[in-house]
């Protein structure tokens, strides 16, 4: 995943991102937010990982917004 997030947050070409659309990688993306959304929920861990999963969260966030603008 942190791979994945790397390359997509760079400037990827158009054929990366019609390929990531193709092979369920934006499921992927969203299962990532919604298990860092039910820890951050649960108020049970610890400040640094607080600040990790909301991280992850902004980083899926920001990948899926230049995905999408690649459809128009």
């Amino acid at each position: 995943m942190e791979m994945l997030l790397s390359l997509t947050s760079k400037q990827a070409g158009d054929w990366f991102k019609d390929t990531l659309r193709t092979l369920g990688g934006l499921d992927q993306l969203m299962s990532t937010v919604e298990r860092c959304v039910e820890k951050v929920h649960s108020y049970q861990i610890s400040t640094a990982l607080l600040t990790d999963q909301l991280q992850r969260v902004e980083r899926c966030t920001r990948v899926l917004e230049r995905v999408r603008y690649a459809l128009r």
